[in-house]
């Protein structure tokens, strides 16, 4: 399965990563990362960043520190302080996000689901044999 996902993210995914970074996640976030970059090409292992409470020096040399929270080691507002500007942003634009909400679709009028395997193959699938033509 993590090879499929791979693949996916490879192939299918219709944006390029060009960089993640994950930061303060739960142990056992870090090992599945781990487990799943190991079957990752190198190009993409390299774009994946992996950081605990601990380890912020690397954002320093990534970053301008001038937009890093003072939490990371940055000149910015605490998290707090921006999380709290940020909700402020929300609440000003409170009345547009009831108004986007109110839209929807007429499921009714949807089709029904068509003729399509769930088994999805990335290229052609099948077995393919050379033919000679004398």
């Amino acid at each position: 399965m993590i090879l499929e996902v791979m693949q996916f993210c490879e192939k299918a995914y219709p944006l390029r990563i060009k960089m993640a970074f994950f930061l303060n996640g739960p142990p056992f976030v870090q090992t599945l990362l781990n487990l799943i970059l190991s079957c990752a090409p190198e190009k993409f292992r390299k774009r994946i960043h992996i950081s605990d409470s601990d380890n912020f020096d690397k954002f320093g040399d990534i970053f301008p520190k001038k937009y890093l929270p003072q939490d990371y080691g940055g000149e910015n507002s605490s998290v707090e302080n921006i999380c709290l500007e940020y909700e402020k942003v929300i609440d000003d634009h409170r009345e547009y996000f009831r108004r986007n909400a109110e839209c929807g679709s007429d499921e009714k009028l949807r089709m029904e689901e068509g003729d399509y395997t769930e088994n999805i193959e990335f290229g052609i699938g099948g077995s393919f044999r050379k033919i000679n033509v004398d």
